[in-house]
């Protein structure tokens, strides 16, 4: 499980990490594909095994990828793909291309994803280079919008953003900036929250606030709630769950 840590790097000496990059870092070593270093596990399963808080779990993943430790491919509405490096000493170059599957993603929160068959992916040529990758949660609102070569929105938050405005007219209420929204998108993308579940949350975020005869918040704000959305998340699925169980029930009751 542990061949690819090499203990004699200095991993657990580096005092930038901390427990809970360790506990990371030891779970992505030991579902890494020996060969192509890669692997997939699920925040969720990350969580289960270290017993670390999902949000924090990715927190971790970005000191690590920071550090040099792992590369990290984020993908909105699918689990991401990590490849698990050797510990930096030095700014020793990377490979320009490695090696990835080519089925598809799981999109299963419980799926532990070992790579099988292969194909390219690029990557950053130097650890150098790859530490230039932005975090999103790092920058603030402010330098975001002076960022001259920032990511286009995309169709999945096109669509929310669209929803959201439908309700706020129906509702008497304003979307608010668009760009701040897009913002706020991406930095929920790096805590791995899908652009499905952001739109199940809104939708429930929307019925609440109709029900309640409230308006409803610029859409920047609400997305910049991400402990309200795993709150509006976990309502939807316990919901499913009572109505489901009701279902079962009044089947039996039939015979």
């Amino acid at each position: 499980m542990f061949a690819l840590i090499d203990f004699e790097s200095g991993l657990l000496t580096d005092k930038r990490l901390g427990i809970r990059e360790l506990k990371v870092y030891i779970v992505l070593a030991g579902h890494a594909d020996k060969k192509t270093r890669m692997c997939w596990p699920s925040r969720k399963r990350i969580s289960d095994l270290t017993g670390i808080h999902p949000s924090n779990v990715s927190v971790a993943t970005r000191k690590l990828e920071k550090f040099g430790y792992i590369q990290k491919e984020e993908f909105f509405g699918r689990v991401n793909r990590y490849r698990v490096l050797e510990p930096i000493v030095n700014s020793t170059p990377v490979s320009d291309k490695l090696t990835v599957s080519k089925q598809l993603l799981p999109t299963s929160q419980n799926d532990t994803g070992v790579l099988s068959k292969t194909t390219t992916l690029n990557i950053p040529k130097t650890k150098k280079e790859h530490t230039k990758y932005r975090v999103w949660s790092d920058i603030s609102w402010a330098k975001f919008k002076e960022i001259k070569n920032r990511p286009e929105y995309s169709k999945e938050f096109d669509e929310i953003w669209k929803f959201y405005r439908r309700a706020c007219s129906s509702n008497n209420s304003t979307e608010g900036n668009k760009l701040a929204a897009w913002f706020y998108y991406l930095r929920l993308a790096e805590r791995d929250i899908s652009e499905n579940s952001i739109m199940i949350a809104t939708k429930v975020c929307i019925e609440k606030k109709q029900k309640a005869g409230e308006k409803l918040a610029h859409l920047s704000t609400f997305l910049n709630q991400p402990e309200l959305i795993d709150q509006y998340l976990n309502e939807k699925k316990e919901h499913e769950s009572k109505a489901s169980s009701a279902k079962i029930e009044g089947f039996e009751d039939r015979f």
